[in-house]
């Protein structure tokens, strides 16, 4: 299934290029991913990998937005994440 062309009515691609790639990125995402992606997510992540924007921005009922990262910046993210002081702002929060 092609999640891009089958997008519900109330979303629209708000910024960023969907653009085919970023193989590698996606590859080492599947493999450090603690759980098993769904193989819909993963296609959906090789449309938007390919740029440089760092992912896509979706309008939802022109108001509200929401933005998925493309592999390259997941894994930057990650790595942010799981750095030792975002690992206390984690605790601190009781996450």
């Amino acid at each position: 299934m092609d999640i891009l062309k089958n997008l519900n009515h109330r979303l629209s691609l708000a910024e960023g290029e969907v653009c085919y790639g970023g193989e590698e990125d996606v590859k080492r995402v599947v493999s450090e991913s603690p759980i098993q992606l769904p193989e819909d997510y993963i296609e959906f992540l090789k449309n938007i990998s390919g740029g440089d924007d760092g992912g896509v921005e979706f309008l939802v009922d022109d108001e509200l937005e929401i933005v998925i990262w493309d592999a390259a910046m997941a894994l930057e993210k990650r790595e942010e994440f799981s750095s030792p002081s975002s690992q206390v702002l984690w605790k601190k929060f009781g996450l």
